[in-house]
C-alpha cells in the first residue's frame, strides 16, 4: 500500500462522523490517480461519503480539505505527494 495514501486515508479517517462503517483500506482503495492537468497526485472521491456525511460530495471535499491538508475540486479531495 503507497504509503502517501495510507497517510492520506488515515486522514481522512479522522473526520468520519462515527458509524460511518467506512474503513481506512476501503479509502485506499477508492483513490486514484488525478488527470496531469489537474492538481494533486492522487484523489479520493467523495461520491460514497455522501451518505454518511449527509451532505453533497462538493460541499464534503471543501469540508475536508483544509482539515486533512488537501485541495478541493469538485466531488473529488486531491491529495499532493
Amino acid at each position: 500500500m503507497d504509503q502517501l495514501k495510507l497517510t492520506a486515508a488515515q486522514a481522512v479517517y479522522g473526520e468520519l462522523p462515527e458509524g460511518s462503517g467506512i474503513t481506512i483500506e476501503t479509502l485506499v482503495s477508492w483513490m486514484q490517480e488525478t488527470p496531469k492537468h489537474v492538481p494533486g497526485a492522487f484523489a479520493l472521491p467523495c461520491f460514497s461519503l455522501a451518505k454518511p456525511f449527509r451532505m453533497a460530495p462538493p460541499l464534503i471535499a471543501k469540508k475536508l480539505a483544509d482539515k486533512v491538508n488537501a485541495i478541493a475540486n469538485g466531488p473529488y479531495l486531491n491529495f499532493t505527494s
